[in-house]
C-alpha cells in the first residue's frame, strides 16, 4: 500500500465533500449490478422509469469499490452481501469502506437479513432484503438526502 498516495486520495475526498457544487450520487456495490448483468439492466430501467428524479447511481463490484468511493461524495452507499460459494464479499468491503469513510450512510442488502450478525448491523445504517430495495429506493433517497 502506498500511504502517500492514499493520503492524497483522502485529502482530495475531503475537499470534494466540502465543495458545494459536487454532484451527489449513490454508490451501489453489487456484483450483480455491473453493466453486463441482466439484473443491473432491469434495475436501471425500473429506477429511471419509476423514480425519474433518482440521483445518478454509480455501480461498482467489490474489487473497484474503494476507487469509486474516493472519486466522489455520495448520498449513501448500497452494499450487497454478495454471498458467493459460501463466502460473503460484503463484510470485507464494509471494513475497507469504514477505514476511509465513517460518515456516509451504508445500506447493507442481502437475501437473508436474519443471517447478518450484530457486528455488521452496528456498522451500517440499515440492513434490508435485496428484493425490497427497488420498492424502498425513493424512501431511502428522501431520508438520507435530508441528513446532509
Amino acid at each position: 500500500m502506498n500511504y502517500y498516495k492514499r493520503f492524497r486520495q483522502l485529502r482530495y475526498r475531503k475537499d470534494a465533500r466540502l465543495a458545494a457544487d459536487t454532484p451527489k450520487q449513490i454508490l451501489w456495490i453489487d456484483e450483480d449490478m455491473l453493466e453486463g448483468m441482466t439484473l443491473g439492466r432491469s434495475m436501471r430501467r425500473v429506477l429511471s422509469t419509476v423514480f425519474p428524479e433518482t440521483p445518478p447511481i454509480v455501480h461498482s463490484g467489490h474489487e473497484g469499490a474503494i476507487d469509486r468511493l474516493l472519486e466522489s461524495s455520495y448520498i449513501f452507499i448500497i452494499l450487497d452481501n454478495d454471498l458467493y460459494r459460501g463466502t460473503a464479499q460484503g463484510p470485507g468491503t464494509l471494513g475497507e469502506i469504514k477505514k476511509i469513510d465513517e460518515e456516509t450512510p451504508i445500506i447493507y442488502t442481502t437475501s437473508m437479513p436474519d443471517e447478518i450478525n450484530d457486528d455488521i448491523r452496528g456498522r451500517v445504517s440499515e440492513v434490508i432484503r435485496t428484493n425490497d430495495l427497488p420498492r424502498r429506493m425513493a424512501e431511502l433517497i428522501e431520508k438520507y438526502s435530508k441528513e446532509e
